[in-house]
């Protein structure tokens, strides 16, 4: 699709009937009456290059062999190839003005299949949107083709419209989308393209959507339903540990001689079978922590399954009814801290266009924030654990170890234990994209043991645990 700079401006509507397409296609984003006061018109692309090579010829013609040999062939071919641009390119124009000031256009999306729990036309990142756009009213003359293409607030390659024939009544237009990445895309405006068939002229215009009209397709990170972290908080009171054996809750790891208490379907047959002695499976004790947990989630835009890793894990930290305070790297400080996942999940989605920027004082001063804020709402002591989620790519190059490393030591310095919490995923594990993140670095595993490794030697808690999208 191509880029433009479109000044939103106000438009009028023109009422149409599509209810019954508001019922098949999802919920409508907008509709625009188009107005030539309101839309720029670009007229330096009139003759397209077909046509401008045709012209070059004919100028060819028209100024070598027939003044200098008086040849009638190329007299009566030049002056018919010059005429045939000149009614073509005038055709066009016309025909261009005339569907610009009487098509109407109308849009609807919604999720190629059903987003779970999400409401209105939400839909998950790479994930296919079925977008409708429903174009009538206008005076499409035959031997051309109208092309219309969605302009989005970011870049975003689009499919283009394509519709022939006569739009005197409502058509329909499907193609299906996919969004990149989680985020707001908010549709601004479209430009459409009015072109003949032989490819010798084109009638092109932005059509700029008013600020009330713009269309919001939110994108959400994918779906996970449980994450493989333990429970923790940021502060660690008395009776968080179930010492007794007949209190354990935990999950059956733990092994033991068998006692006929124990049950038979506890029993390791197979262990029985090799060595003849038996032995049973109990619950491990199970960390029954209470209070408040501090979370920091950097993540930019190609992060998605971190961003889901933590939001499944803010949504396990309210079953266990863990109170929650959270932020998000690119959040603006001006915003309310995020007590709930469904908080989390909006700031993770609004902020990653100011995502990526690696500060530590930033960081730092976010972090300080979810501080106050746990510490006004809690009779408890200051807190003394920070859980911060990362992805792999940081801790596999310099640049991004010394981010967390740096944010590390300054929590130490406060009194406050770092935990962090690394997500990878299997099919990236090379980690050879390149964002703001990790500027002109390859991943380097050596580099990811150094950060464990000092981690360690600090105290600091260091989990390396594989992203699992239910969705991807």
């Amino acid at each position: 699709m191509e880029s433009t700079n479109i000044a939103r401006e106000h438009s009028t509507g023109k009422s149409s009937n599509f209810g019954a397409a508001q019922n098949d296609l999802g919920p409508r984003v907008d509709s625009l009456r188009e107005e030539s006061s309101l839309h720029p018109i670009h007229l330096i692309g009139l003759v397209r290059f077909r046509g401008l090579c045709l012209l070059a010829f004919t100028l060819f013609l028209l100024s070598g062999p027939v003044p200098k040999h008086s040849d009638l062939i190329a007299a009566v071919l030049g002056f018919s190839l010059l005429s045939l641009l000149v009614v073509n390119s005038a055709t066009t124009l016309l025909f261009g003005f005339l569907v610009r000031r009487t098509i109407t256009i109308r849009v609807f999306h919604k999720p190629k299949k059903a987003s779970g729990s999400l409401v209105g036309g939400d839909f998950f990142a790479h994930e296919d949107v079925t977008v409708s756009l429903a174009v009538g009213d206008g005076l499409l003359p035959p031997f051309y083709v109208l092309k219309i293409s969605l302009i989005f607030d970011h870049p975003l390659e689009a499919n283009v419209f394509q519709i022939s024939g006569s739009i005197a009544s409502q058509r329909f237009l499907l193609q299906n989308l996919r969004f990149p990445h989680r985020g707001v895309w908010n549709l601004i405006g479209y430009r459409i393209r009015l072109e003949d068939q032989l490819g010798l002229s084109r009638f092109s215009w932005d059509v700029a959507l008013a600020p009330e009209d713009t269309s919001r397709f939110v994108c959400h990170p994918p779906a996970i339903s449980q994450v493989d972290i333990p429970i923790m908080s940021s502060e660690m009171q008395s009776g968080d540990v179930q010492s007794e054996i007949a209190e354990r809750k935990g999950d059956p790891f733990d092994l033991k001689r068998y006692h006929p208490s124990d049950g038979m379907k506890r029993i390791l047959w197979k262990v029985y079978a090799k060595t003849g002695e038996l032995i049973s499976r109990h619950p491990e004790r199970a960390l029954m922590p209470e209070g408040d947990l501090l979370l920091y989630v950097v993540a930019d835009e190609y992060d998605d399954d971190l961003a889901g890793t933590a939001i499944a894990y803010a949504r396990q930290l309210e079953r266990e009814q863990i109170r929650l305070w959270a932020a998000c790297d690119g959040l603006s400080t001006a915003v309310p801290i995020a007590n709930s996942a469904e908080k989390l999940e909006e700031y993770l989605i609004e902020s990653v266009w100011a995502s990526g920027h690696l500060s530590v004082a930033k960081s730092l001063a976010e972090i300080s924030r979810l501080s106050e804020r746990q510490t006004s709402r809690s009779a408890s002591a200051d807190p003394n654990r920070v859980v911060i989620f990362a992805p792999n790519k940081l801790v596999g190059n310099s640049l991004g170890s010394s981010y967390l490393l740096s944010i590390g030591q300054k929590l130490s310095q406060g009194g406050a234990r770092p935990y962090f919490i690394i997500t990878w995923k299997q099919a990236a594990a090379d980690q050879t994209k390149k964002t703001e993140l990790s500027p002109n670095a390859e991943f380097s595993p050596s580099m990811q043991s150094d950060f464990a490794a000092i981690c360690a030697r600090n105290g600091w808690g260091f989990i390396l645990t594989e992203s699992a999208s239910a969705r991807w």
